[in-house]
């Protein structure tokens, strides 16, 4: 009797706990599926921009604005995550159309500076502008081939602005993503992290889905299991793998001098000037400027720079580069004399040294002369 009383009160339990956890799978079922949609609205995830993300590893989160009030076009919000378009419009006239690439620091030059790329070039330039957050090479080529291939974008020459922090990007975050080509002259392609698109600073990313016939509560379980990764490692210094963390990882191969970083950049830049000259680029010109450590004298901790990295790339590669209908230079920009004194010139406590508002314009300046030159230059040769 008391053993079937004891049963009778587990299977009661069982049958309660059971209960439990149907309703509580069905509730993160239902948590997970208004969230997933929600993310997909954020994310604008259409055709377009699924297109994209067979080329890059990510796209733009773009809210900055533009020092351009009036672009030629207004662009839909997928086209936004892409890059911005100003200057001469190719729908009504002939325009030569430059692309200026790069990480966070090009991205800045459209949100403080397109002005001055269009105000200080003639007027038959076109611009697109697809700086984007963490870009490094290998998304720049991506993004180059996609514009090309995809959209058909007749780019005659790119600005492509080389950060510090490209080389470790490209060793640390993609290197395992990165699908290098095959033949000579196609694209560097690199595969986004997740299946939703999204991209996160420095950690593991979570893993969505837009699949509607998916377990989102599944889904909802790895994106708090993420979100508790992220917290631990960026708050208490956790080292849980598979996350490129700024000083040891992403700076790491400037201040060392990493050889094999420095190696495996150097192929990814080869492939990326191979696909530009493929794809009919007249000309490229490679960025450079300082982080604010680099310029602190007997304290500055880099044993070498993204200038004296890009230096060193085209004079080992100039045999192959000589071979190529495309021009290739590079520009080392640094900042004038008592630019600490100028506001605005390095953004406030910022471990990137991100350019200020008084800096992306000084740095726009240089590159729409270099823009200014080669179409002078041009012209004389046609002369």
């Amino acid at each position: 009797m008391i053993q079937l009383i004891k049963q009778s009160r587990l299977k009661q339990v069982f049958n309660i706990v059971s209960v439990n956890i149907i309703l509580l799978l069905i509730i993160l079922e239902v948590a997970g599926r208004i969230y997933a949609t929600a993310k997909i609205q954020l994310s604008s995830h259409s055709q377009l921009l699924t297109t994209y993300y067979e080329w890059v590893n990510h796209g733009r989160t773009y809210t900055g604005g533009s020092s351009i009030e009036n672009p030629i076009q207004t662009l839909s919000p997928e086209k936004i995550g892409i890059y911005g378009e100003y200057g001469c419009e190719i729908k009504k006239r002939k325009c030569k159309t430059v692309l200026l690439q790069g990480d966070s620091w090009a991205e800045l030059l459209e949100t403080h500076a397109a002005h001055i790329f269009v105000e200080n070039t003639p007027s038959n330039f076109n611009f697109l502008m697809g700086g984007t957050s963490s870009f490094s090479p290998s998304n720049m080529s991506g993004q180059l081939g996609y514009l090309a291939k995809e959209e058909g974008k007749k780019i005659d020459t790119i600005i492509a602005f080389i950060d510090n922090t490209d080389i470790g990007d490209e060793y640390c975050r993609y290197r395992s993503h990165t699908i290098l080509p095959k033949h000579e002259g196609e694209p560097v392609r690199v595969l986004p992290f997740t299946e939703s698109k999204q991209f996160e600073h420095y950690a593991i990313p979570p893993v969505a889905t837009t699949k509607s016939n998916s377990i989102h509560s599944l889904m909802l379980l790895k994106e708090a299991r993420y979100r508790l990764v992220r917290f631990l490692a960026l708050k208490y210094k956790i080292d849980f793998g598979k996350i490129c963390k700024f000083e040891a990882d992403i700076i790491e191969p400037v201040i060392t001098d990493n050889k094999a970083s420095i190696q495996y950049f150097n192929s990814v830049m080869l492939a990326y000037v191979h696909a530009a000259d493929k794809l009919g680029i007249k000309k490229i010109v490679f960025f450079t400027h300082p982080h604010k450590r680099n310029l602190s004298g007997a304290e500055n901790p880099f044993k070498t720079s993204a200038s004296r990295i890009i230096a060193q790339f085209l004079n080992i590669n100039s045999p192959a580069i000589d071979k190529m209908d495309i021009v290739v230079d590079h520009i080392p920009v640094y900042p004038p004399l008592g630019h600490e004194s100028i506001p605005n010139y390095w953004r406030k406590d910022d471990a990137a040294s991100h350019l200020g508002v008084n800096g992306s314009k000084f740095l726009a300046g240089k590159m729409s002369n270099s823009i200014n030159n080669l179409n002078n230059a041009q012209r004389e040769t046609k002369n």
